[in-house]
């Protein structure tokens, strides 16, 4: 089981808890957490699923088996799509998408200064 109570527990004080959560609200949290996003996975694998089956039926005899595991896999756009009901919910994965890509170009160019320095 994947244990994110250190991220929970700091989340938890982010929204007004205190600085330490109790030990089993941060469980409970995490338990929620991980019953949630099992039930958006599952919830995007079964509308992938679907789409697969379309795929399937449609897959040119010369494609390459990694193209054709590639299809298979679970992406971003599957979980978009599974969330997208809930305009809130699909509004917050957008813009956490958004700010995971502006981290990863402020580490970039972080890591190309540090270089640029030595």
């Amino acid at each position: 089981m994947a244990k994110f109570k250190r991220e929970i527990g700091m989340m938890m004080y982010g929204y007004g808890d205190v600085p330490n959560p109790n030990e089993e609200a941060v469980e409970m949290m995490e338990h929620i957490m991980l019953e949630y996003l099992g039930s958006v996975i599952d919830k995007a694998l079964l509308l992938r699923g679907n789409i697969w089956a379309d795929i399937q039926s449609n897959i040119d005899k010369n494609q390459t088996k990694k193209t054709y595991r590639n299809q298979r896999k679970l992406k971003t756009a599957d979980i978009m799509y599974a969330v997208s009901s809930d305009k809130l919910k699909y509004s917050r994965v957008e813009e956490l998408l958004f700010m995971n890509d502006e981290l990863r170009e402020a580490r970039k160019a972080f890591n190309e200064e540090e270089i640029s320095k030595d």
